[in-house]
């Protein structure tokens, strides 16, 4: 049974959300617990979710208490799971329609599945069949909103209150994916823009033209000098607080984009600064003609996977009959030796194998399965 369970934007304010947040070193350490109970798991952990996907009869809800305690989880199975995965990838769960960064998030969520020997064929199968979908979706579909990922949101609000931007200083503190498209979106917006830069980080860092580097240790004096702050780290802390954070008054925008926050609520309460984190910056909606066709598209690939979930559910079916004909044949003929029996019982297998996969495109999905588990039977009287 293909499960999934989380919590998300929809469901929860980033206060709790925080919570069930999993850093790269965590969501390996969890893996590496969860695995135990489940044949097949992947969990997706961004700013706006943390969704754990299994294949396993045990609810993948209990799996994220145990680690993170009691919350406001969601839990389906079966066709509303997949289809959420689905969803997912399309962009139709972000809290901006179409986000740009949930495709990579979903290949690394797998990926370190994947290197952890926790992933198996059906999520293999399910998460690349999604991306698909979601890379689909965003080429066919050139309809799509300007801002199609947070760090647009989050420049194009900070450009509405500063305009122009040109003149302007900025901060981006993180240098990760998400900080440089910010650093890179203020920068042509004309504003001068400053990042900060962990030394271990350095070989990670795609370099942008003209930025100011500082030390990641020099951001309390670096926001101090700035109009704009845009904090996108991983950090499990905080690395704004208001007890450090000095502003003599004038007009200063915070843009948390982190989850786990990045930047103390109280900081919001100091005169001058105007404090938004990520929930601040969704809300925006698609076109119902372009929902249609969007959902058109998923149904479709939903279709495919389940064709070929419905095959893979009948490989040991299909592996049976093969291996019955093969003993027969075996029978049949009395080879002379044990490498001319191995040889006959692999041509034998490897021929009907082909013959009953060409079944499956020479008829009905539904009747190849009822196919190939009559077969079955019949070997077994």
């Amino acid at each position: 049974m293909i499960r999934i369970a989380g919590i998300d934007y929809e469901s929860a304010p980033v206060k709790e959300r925080e919570r069930f947040s999993f850093t790269p070193s965590e969501a390996a350490d969890f893996l590496t617990r969860a695995g135990r109970k489940a044949s097949e798991l992947v969990l997706l952990s961004t700013c706006n979710r943390t969704e754990l996907c299994l294949v396993s009869d045990v609810d993948p809800a209990e799996l994220l208490r145990e680690a993170r305690g009691n919350g406001k989880l969601f839990s389906l199975s079966g066709r509303e799971a997949v289809s959420r995965i689905f969803e997912i990838a399309a962009g139709l769960r972000s809290q901006v329609p179409l986000d740009e960064q949930i495709l990579t998030q979903m290949k690394d969520a797998l990926a370190l599945s994947q290197s952890m020997k926790c992933s198996g064929p059906v999520l293999n199968k399910l998460f690349g069949t999604a991306i698909t979908t979601g890379k689909k979706v965003r080429t066919v579909f050139k309809e799509t909103p300007r801002d199609t990922s947070i760090a647009k949101i989050a420049c194009g609000m900070a450009e509405t209150l500063f305009k122009p931007l040109r003149g302007r200083s900025a901060l981006v503190i993180g240098s990760g994916v998400i900080g440089q498209l910010c650093a890179e979106l203020l920068q042509k917006g004309g504003a001068s823009v400053s990042m900060t830069l962990r030394r271990r980080k350095q070989e990670e860092f795609l370099p942008l033209k003209d930025m100011n580097f500082v030390p990641y240790d020099d951001r309390y004096k670096a926001a101090g000098l700035s109009d704009i702050v845009i904090s996108a780290t991983a950090s499990p802390h905080y690395v704004l607080t208001a007890d450090r954070f000095a502003n003599d008054g004038r007009r200063v925008l915070i843009l948390d984009l982190a989850v786990p926050h990045d930047v103390e609520p109280a900081v919001g309460d100091i005169p001058g600064v105007e404090l938004l984190d990520i929930d601040a910056m969704g809300g925006r909606r698609l076109a119902p003609e372009l929902l249609r066709d969007i959902n058109a598209a998923i149904k479709e690939d939903t279709a495919y996977f389940y064709g070929w979930l419905k095959i893979h559910n009948c490989m040991p079916l299909i592996d049976e009959v093969c291996s019955y004909a093969a003993q027969e044949l075996v029978c049949e003929l009395s080879p002379q030796n044990d490498t001319d029996t191995k040889k006959l019982e692999e041509a034998t297998k490897k021929m009907m194998g082909k013959l009953l996969f060409k079944m499956k495109n020479e008829v009905d999905i539904d009747l190849a399965a009822d196919c190939y588990g009559a077969l079955a039977k019949a070997v077994r009287g």
